[in-house]
């Protein structure tokens, strides 16, 4: 009776350890695993997730576009979207920092998004990781405002690829970095110029009314984005003089609930805000 017991209390040790991995770390508490400097030298998703074969394809894109060499425009507001094929899901872990060394911090701010949660920081700079395992033909996205400062931000991320099979078997990790720097001086300072943009009201269902305010004569392009960075209407085009502004909008007819993304596109400085539709 006691090996009979034992083997038994035994086995369900095991499978609270195999469950209490799939559950925590598809949850994004698996953080510190980018390979950054600031995650002092840790490793990433392949220190537990291991038999994958081929390695999984990522896409990191944003909304508006990064510029020419990877160039952002400084204190400005992108829509990130990331995504991984070559699996039927898979998770991720990211980090945005100032510097290469042990003592990075982070390079501006995070705003979760769709399948998307962020973990302030702690040991480790703050993370952006995926919600819950994302399915294959499904996006993790997040929004990230820019430093003002236009410095180098480094970006570093770990994604890993899973076969959704409940254990961190058959699965397979690939690392990401890449390095975002500040547009030239000459256009960056129209950065400082960015116009406060309020919307009301948020929520709206069908008339909106947005407000801002222009320093001089400025080409203006408002348009309505969803949480695919897929263009959803274009709402205003035209060259306004200067002043408070006072645009009201009628929202595209049939569109669905949800989040959007509003951008406010001022001579080519982009200004953002979430939308919410009811």
């Amino acid at each position: 009776m006691k090996k009979i017991t034992l083997t038994l209390l035994l086995g369900f040790l095991a499978l609270l350890s195999v469950s209490a991995f799939t559950v925590l770390f598809p949850n994004g508490s698996a953080i510190g695993y980018t390979q950054s400097p600031a995650d002092g030298g840790g490793g990433d998703c392949s220190d537990c997730h291991s038999g994958g074969i081929a390695a999984p394809v990522p896409s990191f894109a944003s909304v508006p576009a990064f510029g020419a060499g990877n160039t952002y425009v400084p204190g400005a507001t992108y829509t990130i979207s990331v995504t991984v094929t070559g699996y039927p899901g898979f998770g991720f872990d990211l980090e945005m920092l100032n510097g290469q060394l042990s003592a990075s911090t982070d390079a501006g701010t995070f705003v979760a998004g769709a399948n998307t949660l962020v973990h302030p920081p702690s040991t480790y700079p703050t993370n952006i990781t995926h919600k819950t395992p994302i399915k294959l033909g499904s996006y993790g996205q997040f929004l990230w405002t820019s430093p003002a400062s236009g410095e180098n931000v480094y970006v570093y991320a770990a994604f890993n690829g899973v076969n959704l099979d409940g254990t961190p078997n058959g699965d397979k990790c690939v690392d990401f970095t890449q390095t975002l720097l500040g547009t030239p001086t000459g256009i960056a300072s129209g950065a400082a110029s960015t116009p406060l943009l309020t919307l009301f009201p948020n929520p709206a269902s069908d008339e909106l009314h947005i407000t801002y305010s222009l320093a001089k004569n400025s080409r203006v392009l408002i348009c309505l984005f969803d949480l695919r960075g897929q263009l959803v209407a274009q709402l205003l085009d035209q060259t306004q003089e200067p002043g408070e502004q006072l645009f009201d909008a009628n929202l595209p007819t049939g569109l669905g609930q949800g989040i959007y993304t509003l951008c406010l596109s001022v001579d080519g400085v982009v200004t953002m805000k979430w939308l919410v539709v009811r």
